[in-house]
């Protein structure tokens, strides 16, 4: 990945978002949310860049099977969809390895030493994920008393809304720290309210797989095209 040149003229500390995620297929919303958690954290940071890492090709073909769309689509949307969203760059360091399973703390670690190698100040990296993906402990965020963790309210229906997310994922995530630890980090951890139910990839996945046309209410032009030429090749299903 070749790391942007970071022009530091603020005042403000500097910051950089990570999410990592099987995209199988990336969404319009959840790049939304990480531009939702990015304003949010502008009010403290000076956010430098934002980066998408996306599962290796070996963890989302054992995670989903049939439904695994291949790695080089999944990165070829992924560039479609930031292609005017400078601010995004792809990190491209988990989803070229052959490993099955990154931690995020693995992934946020790497990514953080190449930022922080020539930066004439330090950039902390926060970690992006939904608190869905922690009530649900899809995502077990471990080792980040280092680093950042925002996480933004997700839910798929408007039935799923959980007004207590925010003190049910720092359950959770409590459980996974030693207590002096915690004490510490929780103090870090940023909530971001996303009062708006999204879609989730698996709703996606079978209305391209079942030929409903509603998939593209979740997308915008060249998206749009790209699966319509490829979905074809997307799934053992089709």
């Amino acid at each position: 990945m070749n790391i942007p040149k970071i022009e530091d003229s603020s005042s403000k500390p500097l910051a950089a978002l990570l999410i990592s995620n099987a995209f199988n297929p990336i969404t319009t919303q959840i790049l939304e949310k990480f531009k939702k958690a990015k304003e949010h954290l502008e009010n403290e940071y000076e956010i430098v860049n934002g980066f998408i890492s996306l599962y290796s090709k070996k963890h989302v073909d054992n995670k989903y099977y049939e439904d695994a769309i291949p790695l080089h689509h999944r990165l070829e949307m992924i560039k479609i969809a930031i292609n005017r969203l400078s601010w995004i760059k792809l990190d491209e360091y988990e989803s070229s390895s052959e490993k099955n399973i990154y931690k995020s703390h693995e992934i946020i670690h790497n990514l953080s030493n190449l930022l922080n190698k020539e930066a004439k100040k330090p950039i902390k990296v926060f970690y992006f994920c939904e608190s869905n993906q922690i009530i649900d402990e899809e995502i077990k965020p471990t080792h980040l008393e280092n680093y950042g963790l925002i996480i933004i309210e997700g839910y798929h229906k408007e039935k799923d809304k959980d007004l207590d997310w925010e003190e049910k994922c720092k359950e959770k995530i409590g459980k996974l720290y030693e207590k002096d630890v915690w004490k510490k980090f929780k103090k870090e951890i940023i909530c971001v309210n996303y009062n708006e139910s999204t879609i989730s990839s698996e709703n996606i996945r079978k209305m391209i797989i079942n030929n409903d046309e509603n998939w593209k209410n979740y997308y915008t032009g060249e998206i749009i095209t790209y699966i319509e030429h490829n979905k074809p090749n997307f799934f053992k299903t089709i």
